[in-house]
């Protein structure tokens, strides 16, 4: 059973790597939990991976060394050894039972203190690390594997109690799941509720649209759904009202042109011009009653205007 063998305050214990995931990090959740404020929250996790375990920075501040180089992915190899603050880890992939100190020096800001162990104690861990080095171009290849989303672990133990420990695991992991799915469904709810004020203040039906679609969840696929039906009554309402401003403009500009028509000869206007006057019209009103009703000519006066449309179709050039 591969093992993690920790180093922090003069002190060493041995995690054995029983799941498929170990965290790392400052907070209270992880397995392997760092007191040292210069770690994340969330820092690093060990996963078991086709067999093989391998360590993956979470995007931490100060970053995760393994053998003193910053690593952001990593396959762990007997004898590595990860540091995080003043906490140094060794990888023992073999499940040696002895416990083994890095083989090197720690950082400078590193607290760890302890007893003194030998060279030829350290001889395993050495040849094991060159061991690695001369494999490396052969794990590069594998370091593009998807990180996958920083989920807490369940909690690992080394004593009899693993069971009733991991059991306590599960129940913080669905806590985490629950208060994450709250606080995205509470960002589309907040969302929501500014988006409305804005219109009920007054504010344009644009305006609110484009601050729920800014302030809202999309990843949120249950929470999002009240967003969605209010983008898109919304949209209708936005849509009714574009159709309704143009109907109300093509009214105005048809009773224009019917009282040209009346004024047609004091104003010296030919039938032809009043034709492509009244083409352009359908063109750019189409879709609305009058343009529709013109273009059938159903009811008077329209039948006049519509002879006017045919005078200009058969129109021949100059």
């Amino acid at each position: 059973m591969p093992k993690l063998l920790i180093h922090e305050g003069g002190q060493q214990s041995v995690f054995e790597l029983f799941d498929d995931e170990t965290t790392i990090g400052r907070g209270a959740a992880n397995v392997v939990q760092v007191a040292d404020a210069h770690a994340s929250k969330h820092q690093a996790v060990v996963r078991r991976v086709a067999g093989r375990m391998k360590l993956i920075d979470l995007e931490s501040k100060n970053g995760t060394r393994v053998n003193g180089e910053f690593k952001n992915q990593r396959w762990l190899e007997h004898g590595d050894v990860i540091t995080i603050g003043a906490m140094t880890v060794s990888y023992d992939a073999e499940g040696a039972t002895a416990a083994a100190t890095p083989t090197y020096a720690a950082p400078a800001r590193a607290l760890v203190s302890g007893p003194a162990v030998s060279v030829d104690a350290q001889a395993p861990l050495a040849e094991a690390s060159r061991a690695r080095r001369a494999r490396r171009s052969r794990d590069d290849e594998y370091d593009d594997d998807d990180r996958g989303p920083r989920v807490p672990a369940r909690r690992g133990s080394n004593s009899a109690a693993v069971a009733i420990l991991a059991g306590v695991g599960v129940l913080g992991l669905i806590a985490a799941m629950m208060f994450a799915f709250a606080g995205s469904s509470n960002k589309n709810a907040d969302a929501l509720a500014v988006s409305r004020s804005m219109e009920k203040k007054g504010r344009s039906l644009s305006d609110a649209r484009a601050y729920l679609v800014a302030h809202s969840n999309p990843n949120d696929r249950d929470g999002y759904v009240s967003v969605l039906d209010q983008l898109r009554t919304w949209d209708d309402q936005l849509q009714n009202v574009g159709e309704s401003a143009k109907t109300d403009e093509a009214k105005k500009v048809m009773s224009k042109i019917i009282f040209d028509v009346v004024e047609q000869h004091k104003n010296r206007i030919s039938d032809e011009d009043f034709g492509r006057r009244l083409l352009k019209f359908i063109d750019d009103y189409k879709g609305t009653p009058t343009a529709m009703e013109l273009q059938a000519a159903a009811h008077k006066p329209y039948p006049k205007l519509r002879a006017f449309i045919e005078k200009a179709r058969t129109e021949t050039p100059k």
